[in-house]
């Protein structure tokens, strides 16, 4: 045995040393892939890192009940995979609690919680006159809002602050304004002027200088006609009539020729003109959904879609991933997903919801928010996942994005903040009457409007 032994143990250790090597090499391959080792019961467990914060910070962690003992920040390392609830609590603030899913090998950002005082503070605008309305452009740094009473548009600072941009009252000829859009960065208004004569004519204003001009009687353009600003240059207004689309230059007034026909409906993206094209044979099933560079050219078949009378909403979506247009069929509520629309690989990659009214996307274009029977639906681009609530979302007007992780939804007449995924809904306004709202999203306050035209500003923060 001895003579054997000696003849063997050259090759002893260095057979050895390469399973030391294989088994440490497997180990650490499990361990980044979000496998440890449990001492106290033997065995290998998945797992993968919770990273928790609050604003703000310095707020009690409690994992599945379990105080843990930390203030925020904290990371909770070897979670186990699978679902967790986080409660995070702090003396004098509402309490925030998620449910999340913890992937082996993988970071669980719960990284996102506002922590709400237990009583919000509100002040008492003082204002020049009643509001009816309230409007905010996209980029939330400016509002407008209208007095039918002293038939005036005033800008609306952040902190209720107005300033008159237009008035009729000593016009007797002119009865009220309405409808009025706002441009996505908030330089440009267009609005209808209604006169007593029974025409109405829709102007448009330069925020900055008060310049108006009469689109109606300068360039024939009916009022109430399908009018849709260039977010890249709000001196250019898209204008759709009759299947074609011409551009309004603002500041000489000037009307283009025809630069798209055969358009059933349209939406104005980031760089791009998404168009759904109108039937050429009635008996077509499908319409083809296209798109074109702003000047009506550069044409580029996106896919087809199926046939809605009553049309579509459509929307561009770029994310840090990919580019993404949306559709949503007005008659079913059907909704169809599409990746990278303007490549030659562009696909349908999800189809679903019948009953969607409308959608949104939030700021950094990674969540899609499906309103779906009026309750909330989440598709999350960047991991591919879906979260379903009981959430009542309303309708289009009545959400705006206070941060990438936060909604604020107007619904029963009172304003509620929401997370992203339909969690934490918590209820924002002692007044149970409010109209309309607009964001300070920088210092966390809103601007909610009551039924009798006052404005108030709402603080999310401790005061």
């Amino acid at each position: 045995m001895t003579d054997i032994y000696k003849k063997l143990r050259p090759w002893l250790v260095p057979v050895f040393a390469i399973l030391v090597i294989i088994f440490g090499t497997a180990l650490l391959v499990a361990f980044a892939q979000g496998y440890t080792f449990d001492a106290t019961t033997g065995q290998i467990k998945s797992t993968g890192l919770v990273l928790v914060n609050s604003n703000p910070g310095g707020a009690n962690v409690y994992i599945d009940s379990k105080d843990t003992h930390k203030k925020t920040p904290y990371r909770y390392t070897n979670a186990a995979a699978g679902t967790i609830n986080v409660l995070i609590k702090k003396a004098g603030f509402r309490d925030w609690y998620a449910k999340l899913l913890v992937i082996a090998g993988e970071v669980t950002f719960s990284d996102y919680a506002i922590l709400l005082p237990n009583q919000l503070y509100q002040q008492n605008l003082a204002q020049p006159v009643n509001y009816n309305q309230i409007l905010q452009s996209t980029d939330q740094k400016h509002s407008v809002a209208l007095s039918k009473d002293k038939k005036a548009i005033y800008s609306v600072n952040n902190d209720g602050e107005a300033k008159p941009l237009i008035s009729a009252e000593q016009d007797s000829n002119i009865i009220e304004f309405s409808n009025i859009i706002i441009s996505p960065n908030g330089e440009r208004i267009i609005f209808n002027q209604s006169l007593q004569s029974g025409q109405i004519q829709t102007l448009t204003l330069k925020l900055a200088d008060g310049k108006t001009g009469n689109i109606t009687s300068q360039l024939s353009i009916p009022a109430n006609s399908d009018l849709r600003f260039n977010p890249a240059d709000t001196n250019e207004i898209f204008w759709l009539s009759d299947g074609v689309i011409k551009k309004i230059k603002l500041s000489e007034l000037s009307l283009s020729a025809t630069i798209i026909s055969n358009v059933a409906t349209y939406s104005v993206a980031d760089d791009r003109l998404l168009i759904v094209e109108s039937k050429i044979n009635p008996t077509d099933k499908t319409q083809q959904l296209v798109s074109y560079n702003f000047s009506g050219s550069d044409r580029k078949i996106i896919s087809s879609t199926q046939s809605d009378a009553k049309g579509y909403q459509l929307s561009f979506i770029k994310s840090r991933y990919n580019e993404y247009t949306t559709i949503v069929h007005n008659t079913d509520g059907l909704f169809e997903l599409i990746r990278n629309p303007y490549s030659d690989q562009n696909q349908t990659i999800s189809k679903e919801g019948i009953g969607i009214s409308y959608i949104a996307t939030n700021p950094n274009s990674r969540f899609i928010i499906l309103s779906q029977g009026g309750t909330m639906k989440t598709i999350d681009l960047e991991f591919s996942q879906r979260y379903s609530s009981h959430t009542n979302i309303g309708t289009s007007d009545s959400i705006k994005w206070l941060d990438s992780y936060h909604l604020i939804i107007q619904t029963d007449n009172q304003l509620r903040m929401v997370d992203f995924d339909g969690q934490n809904n918590q209820l924002l306004t002692p007044i149970a009457d409010v109209v309309a709202f607009s964001i300070n999203a920088d210092n966390k306050s809103i601007l909610p409007l009551n039924s009798n035209g006052q404005l108030f500003k709402l603080w999310l923060t401790k005061k």
